[in-house]
C-alpha cells in the first residue's frame, strides 16, 4: 500500500510501533517545520504505542533545528518526546533518535474531528 507524509493511509492505531528513518530532520532544508509537526501528528494517529524519528540530524551531521519542535509547539503537547542515543552510526554524527509516545492522559484530552 503506497502512502506519504503527512498523510497516511492507515486507520487509527494500526501499528505498535513505527519508525521513520532518514527522512524527517534529515531533509529540514527542503521540508518545513510544519511539514514536520503534521508528520508527527500523522505518525501518532497511525500508532497505539511509540514512534522512532532517526537520526536527530541532518545530511550535513548538523543537529536538526526542528529538535526542539515538539515541545514547544501545542499541537503537539499530547505526546512526550525525549531523544536517545544509539549505537548505530550510519552517517557521522548519526548516534541519535527521537522517541514520541502519548501523555499517560492523551486519550481523554486528544481532540476528535
Amino acid at each position: 500500500m503506497a502512502g506519504e507524509l503527512p498523510s497516511l493511509p492507515f486507520p487509527d492505531g494500526s501499528f505498535d510501533l513505527t519508525l521513520v528513518s532518514y527522512f524527517l530532520f534529515a531533509y529540514q532544508e527542503r521540508l518545513t517545520c510544519e511539514f514536520h509537526r503534521d508528520s508527527i501528528l500523522e505518525l501518532m494517529r497511525v500508532t497505539r504505542s511509540e514512534a522512532c524519528i532517526y537520526p536527530t540530524i541532518t545530511f550535513e551531521a548538523q543537529p536538526s533545528q526542528y529538535i526542539p519542535l515538539p515541545r514547544s509547539d501545542p499541537a503537539l503537547q499530547h505526546f512526550q518526546f525525549t531523544e536517545l542515543k544509539t549505537d548505530f552510526e550510519f552517517l557521522m554524527n548519526s548516534n541519535s533518535f527521537l522517541r514520541v509516545w502519548p501523555r499517560l492522559n492523551a486519550a481523554l484530552q486528544w481532540p476528535k474531528e
